[in-house]
């Protein structure tokens, strides 16, 4: 419990808080990418589970 709240504490504010909906890769690729934008809408990243 204290290690929760110790990380609740030290929490700052996401570099990447929006989440891209409907996004897809090209077929066959066999990627599932979840996409992050930026606040400022510049920069943004791609993430897949492998």
């Amino acid at each position: 419990m204290a290690r929760w709240k110790f990380q609740v504490e030290q929490e700052q504010a996401e570099k990447f808080p929006y989440l891209l909906d409907g996004i897809q890769s090209k077929w066959g690729s066999g990627y599932n990418p979840i996409v992050y934008l930026d606040r400022d809408g510049y920069n943004l990243i791609i993430s897949t589970s492998e």
